[in-house]
């Protein structure tokens, strides 16, 4: 049973408010649409980056050559599946595929922003003037972000558009096809597999048994270009790389690449916290402002940082099926499932910053409220406010076009972007329950 489809906001607030008039409306999408063109023309012409790999990818799957081993046709970091997804743009000229993928991600980007605010409006409606401004708000605040994301033709903005069709499918009761997009996430990147569990918890298990079924398919779906052979070789290179890197001890280190301060996943900035790196290490810095904490063994560093986040993953397990068995299909999870993209970003072992504009939800939720409130004449709740400034200033206050290259790597190495994610999942995680009364009538009537 899917949940009912309220009105989407309250009436308009009876005084204009400053983000509500048309001159505002009018000066940022002019803005937005520049910059996008602009962002257009850099990420199409002037950045060689990680996309190019996945061209080169798709290429070789699609034009195989007969002498090649499945070494070549893999690109370490990803599934199987991924190869074939790549192959699907492959066959365009590279700055064609580029152009295409750049396309791609800014609908993704609007398209996510609309589909969270439908999901929303089920439980909280709100004034339209605030959805506006919390959209618009939420790319400004994650910015460094996004555009890094926007740099590389958008490829962790197309994930984000995957799982945000999944979870309104499941919020209108269509597991099957949340099923499918879950699959072709989990096949685009592995991380996605962090929702199966819960899709379980929650009741949705003919979405988790689609998801999975979808996603071997396509992670076997290389053998219509290099046979059979060359896809189950290719699967098993994965797989190991993977098994390998769940067996490493030392949090600091993974299977996927060396060591670096840009790396803002959360396993690794619990091993900042909990372990000393020796001159020579490729984590240590020669700068006086470079401190570190406690000097624990890397096994032990290891066991503390996976227990901390698997103690985490079981309360927060706990927290949505409590949500889910005590409300039904009916219960509001939608800040749970924003949580669980953002967990996707945070615990993957390898976590730039692009990776997580799969916090967009999550932001986009607190400031969607806070926006609400600004429209009704109340002031947003003190601690979002205190908690979007601090992330604000952990995200944009100190670019590295301001203080240099070396200096972004010394901010990066105190896990700055790690901190601003934890403290957004919070902030999500503590929205109101249910609108308030007042509010109910208001949409009602």
């Amino acid at each position: 049973m899917s949940i009912p489809s309220p009105p989407n906001s309250l009436a308009p607030a009876t005084g204009s408010v400053w983000f509500a008039t048309p001159r505002f409306r009018a000066v940022v999408v002019v803005l937005l649409v520049a910059v996008g063109l602009g962002e257009g023309v850099v990420a199409v012409f002037l950045r060689v980056n990680d996309v190019a790999n996945h061209y080169h990818q798709g290429q070789r799957i699609l034009f195989p050559d007969p002498d090649a081993t499945a070494e070549s046709y893999r690109y370490v970091p990803y599934p199987a599946g991924r190869a074939t997804l790549n192959a699907l743009l492959a066959w365009l000229p590279y700055r064609l595929f580029r152009a295409t993928l750049y396309l791609l991600s800014i609908a993704s980007l609007v398209g996510s922003f609309a589909l969270w605010d439908r999901m929303a409006a089920a439980y909280r409606p709100i004034r339209p003037e605030a959805r506006f401004a919390a959209g618009v708000s939420t790319v400004v605040l994650l910015s460094p972000w996004v555009v890094r994301d926007l740099d590389d033709c958008g490829t962790q903005l197309l994930l984000l558009f995957m799982l945000s069709v999944c979870v309104f499918l499941w919020e209108r009761g269509r597991d099957r096809a949340a099923g499918v997009w879950l699959g072709v996430a989990i096949a685009y990147k592995a991380t996605p597999l962090l929702l199966v569990p819960f899709a379980v918890l929650t009741g949705r298990w003919r979405a988790a048994a689609v998801s999975l079924a979808v996603a071997v398919a396509l992670c076997f779906s290389p053998a219509l270009f290099i046979g059979w052979d060359g896809a189950v070789e290719l699967n098993a290179e994965f797989a190991a790389v993977t098994l390998a890197n769940s067996r490493i001890e030392d949090p600091s280190l993974n299977g996927f690449e060396p060591p670096r301060h840009k790396n803002q996943s959360l396993i690794l900035a619990l091993a900042r916290l909990l372990q000393t790196y020796p001159p020579g290490h490729p984590l240590y810095l020669p700068d006086p402002l470079f401190v570190q904490f406690l000097d624990l063994p890397p096994a032990t560093a290891g066991v503390i940082a996976k227990t901390v986040v698997l103690t985490g993953l079981v309360l927060f397990g706990w927290r949505i099926g409590r949500k889910a068995w005590q409300g039904g299909r009916g219960a509001d999870l939608v800040p749970e499932w924003a949580a669980l993209c953002l967990l996707c970003a945070i615990l993957s072992p390898i976590c730039w910053g692009p990776h997580l504009t799969l916090a967009i939800p999550a932001a986009f939720l607190v400031l969607r409220d806070g926006y609400d409130r600004l429209a009704r004449g109340k002031w947003p709740r003190r601690r979002d406010t205190a908690g979007v400034v601090v992330i604000a200033g952990l995200v944009l206050g100190l670019p590295r076009e301001l203080i240099g290259q070396d200096r972004s790597i010394l901010v990066l190495s105190y896990k700055v972007y790690t901190l601003a994610a934890v403290i957004l999942l919070a902030l999500v995680l503590t929205r109101p329950p249910h609108v308030a009364d007042d509010d109910r009538r208001l949409a009602d009537g």
